[in-house]
C-alpha cells in the first residue's frame, strides 16, 4: 500500500503550481518581458524628462531676501516659468528672475536667481521723480498701469517693508538717514538712466532696501531667466498666482 506523501512535498508541490501559475500570468501580462537593462532605461527616462521640466519649464526657487516684500517674503517658495520668454518677450510689471551667473559684478556668491520687478524695456529711458514714482520716457507709472497696482497705492511716508512706490536717493535720504546707498544711480528727480536695445530695468517692491537697478545700472536681456509664477509655499496671503 503506498504510503501518504510527507507534508513538506505537499508544501512544495503548492509553491511549485502557484510559481508556475504566477511566470504565466507574468508572460501573459508583459510583466517578464522587463529585463534590468530596461528598467535602468526607464528610470533614466524618467529622470531626463523630470531634468527637462525643471531646467526649461517649471523650476523651484526659495527667496533669500526681502527686497520684493510685501509681494514676496525671504523664505517664501516660488514656481519660475522658465518657459513663456522662449515664446514673447518680457512684459513691465511681471516679476522676473535673473540669472546670476550672468551678472558676476553684482552677485558673485550669491542665491541662483535675482527675483525683481521689470519696470524699463530695452531702448526705454528711467527717472525716478520726487513723488515716488518712476517715469518712462514721458509716461508716468501708476497704480492703473498693470503689475503696479499695489507698488503704487501708498500712503504716508516711505518705510521698508511696505508698498512705498520707488524712492531716488534724495527722496530716501529724506524718509530714513540709513538709506543712504539705496540708488547711488539716482542722486535725484533730473537723473535720467538710457537704456540700450539689450537692457532692461529691474526694481524691488521694498524699495527703501531693495538693491536693484539704482545701485547696478541697467540688466543684460539674457540675464532674464524667467518670471515668478506663483507662490505655493507657505500657506498665507501670498500663496497663489502672482501679479
Amino acid at each position: 500500500m503506498p504510503s501518504d506523501p510527507a507534508p513538506t512535498q505537499i508544501v512544495d508541490e503548492k509553491e511549485s503550481r502557484l510559481s508556475a501559475v504566477f511566470v504565466k500570468g507574468a508572460r501573459e501580462s508583459g510583466m517578464a518581458e522587463y529585463r534590468p537593462i530596461e528598467v535602468c532605461n526607464l528610470l533614466l527616462v524618467v529622470l531626463v524628462i523630470g531634468l527637462s521640466i525643471r531646467t526649461f519649464f517649471l523650476q523651484p526657487h526659495r527667496i533669500s531676501t526681502g527686497s520684493m516684500e510685501p509681494t514676496i517674503t525671504a523664505g517664501d517658495r516660488v514656481l519660475l516659468d522658465r518657459m513663456s520668454y522662449n515664446f514673447r518677450r518680457p512684459r513691465r510689471g511681471e516679476i522676473v528672475a535673473l540669472q546670476t551667473v550672468m551678472l558676476p559684478d553684482i552677485a558673485a556668491g550669491k542665491a541662483a536667481f535675482f527675483v525683481k520687478r521689470l519696470v524699463g524695456l530695452p531702448g526705454e529711458s528711467i527717472s525716478i521723480a520726487d513723488d515716488r514714482h518712476v517715469h518712462v520716457g514721458e509716461k508716468r507709472l501708476t497704480s492703473a498701469d498693470k503689475g503696479f497696482e499695489r507698488v503704487y497705492t501708498f500712503t504716508g511716508p516711505a518705510r521698508a517693508g511696505v508698498y512705498s512706490g520707488h524712492v531716488n536717493q534724495e527722496s530716501a535720504a529724506r524718509y530714513s538717514p540709513s538709506s543712504l546707498k539705496v540708488a547711488p544711480r539716482f542722486p535725484n528727480a533730473g537723473t535720467v538712466e538710457e537704456l540700450n536695445l539689450h537692457e532692461v530695468f529691474v526694481l524691488g517692491d521694498n524699495t527703501m532696501v531693495s538693491q536693484d537697478s539704482r545701485s547696478w545700472g541697467p540688466i543684460p536681456t539674457a540675464s532674464v531667466a524667467g518670471r515668478v509664477w506663483l507662490v505655493y509655499w507657505p500657506w498665507s496671503s501670498r500663496l497663489g498666482w502672482m501679479r
